[in-house]
């Protein structure tokens, strides 16, 4: 009895070691397993579930381990993989972590994937030099964010003057450098050299064929704060007014945008234009919008306040209404606005 035990407990042991009884996955069934992982990620991304997404991500890392090392997928499950969650961390505000996974993305020789994704390759590290020169800028690492700074410059450089026929995609890294570049200038109080980046940003977008009207309107919105910061409110609320105005075209409202611009009608004791754009957001605001109904309660807020700053008691009382009914029936889901991670 007592060896038949030992044995038992040996054969148990064991096959804890090596994964007795369990069928190993081929390379085809890691891929598909993967593949299907990245496809619910997306999808929850395109929800504003960024948390969800993330889990995703977070479940394909593992994966990476178990592919033959022969397998080029391997390492292409390895570089994307960190560089996505890098990137979602840094949208959630977790700079610390998307630094750590961004460091491993770029931690690849783009000469180990195959031939035709190099160039691709080459590309997406230069992505993540920007990103990583961003996330420590606001962790207040100034010198790693100066170095990174310094190796994306270099490639930007090169890049202008290297492609004389530039394609939306080349343009959108251009876009995400000079944006970058001028947030980073903003945050250390640099407003002639955030004017300057940002302004440079605009002239990419409008060369190109069909420029990302989202990541456009974030640039009006920054170019908003810069020109506030140099005391210049007329080119202030103008810039935050286009910036609205395409959100609002686009059906995904720009909540900061709009707040921004009613905190510097306010400054300006300009009640009547702030309620009057307030009223023309309603308006473009329909059920076609992203959640509609939860950026009605904002909008409604806004006015309830902004009126009864002017006294206006009977707007304070419809505004108030209509913002509990509104916010009643938003998507629960509504805590995380798509513009609110630019």
């Amino acid at each position: 009895m007592k060896k038949v035990l030992l044995f038992s407990v040996f054969v148990l042991i064991f096959c804890l070691m090596t994964g007795c009884g369990e069928r190993k996955m081929s390379d085809e069934e890691i891929q598909r397993k993967v593949d299907a992982l990245y496809e619910k990620a997306m999808s929850e991304l395109e929800r504003g579930n960024l948390k969800s997404s993330e889990q995703y991500l977070l479940d394909i890392l593992p994966l990476h381990d178990l592919l033959s090392e022969q397998n080029p997928y391997r390492l292409i499950v390895y570089f994307e993989g960190n560089q996505r969650i890098g990137f979602l961390k840094y949208h959630l505000q977790e700079y610390q972590g998307a630094v750590e996974y961004l460091e491993k993305a770029i931690a690849v020789n783009p000469e180990d994937f195959e031939h035709q994704i190099v160039e691709s390759v080459r590309r997406q590290i230069l992505e993540n030099w920007i990103a990583l020169a961003s996330a420590y800028d606001k962790l207040g690492h100034k010198q790693n964010s100066d170095f990174y700074l310094g190796q994306a410059e270099k490639q930007i450089l090169q890049l202008e003057k290297a492609e004389p026929e530039k394609d939306d995609n080349i343009y959108n890294i251009f876009i995400h450098y000079y944006v970058e570049r001028g947030k980073i200038s903003l945050n250390r109080d640099l407003y002639n050299d955030a004017l300057r980046f940002f302004i440079k940003t605009l002239d990419y977008f409008h060369k190109q064929n069909e420029p990302h009207q989202p990541y456009l309107a974030g640039t009006y919105y920054y170019l908003s704060l810069t020109y506030e910061k140099l005391r210049n409110y007329d080119k202030t609320i103008e810039m935050a007014q286009k910036a609205v105005d395409i959100s609002l075209t686009e059906k995904i409202f720009f909540r900061r945008a709009y707040l921004f611009l009613m905190q510097m009608y306010e400054k300006d004791l300009n009640y009547e234009d702030a309620l009057s754009y307030s009223e023309k957001c309603l308006f473009k605001l329909d059920e076609t919008s992203y959640n509609a109904s939860y950026y009605k309660a904002v909008i409604y807020d806004e006015i309830s306040r902004l009126a009864l700053k002017s006294k206006q008691e009977s707007i304070v009382r419809e505004a108030r209404k209509n913002a509990e009914y509104y916010r009643s029936i938003a998507s629960p889901e509504a805590s995380i606005m798509p513009y609110d991670l630019f």
